[in-house]
């Protein structure tokens, strides 16, 4: 499992990658890299929304 932090404009966001995932996906995590994250949202009273990553992809795959 892992955790990480994006940081956009808007503010910061932790992201949850399960063991599976991040296995799967960990060669295309690189600092400052654009990346586009599939998932779906946590959201829970007393803490600040996760994201639950399901996919990544480079923004440089997409065309």
């Amino acid at each position: 499992m892992a955790f990480l932090k994006f940081e956009d404009l808007c503010g910061e966001t932790e992201i949850i990658l399960f063991s599976n995932v991040y296995e799967k996906y960990s060669e295309k995590l690189f600092y400052d890299s654009p990346i586009i994250i599939y998932g779906f949202l946590k959201l829970h009273e007393s803490e600040m929304p996760k994201i639950i990553c399901d996919k990544i992809e480079l923004l440089s795959e997409k065309k």
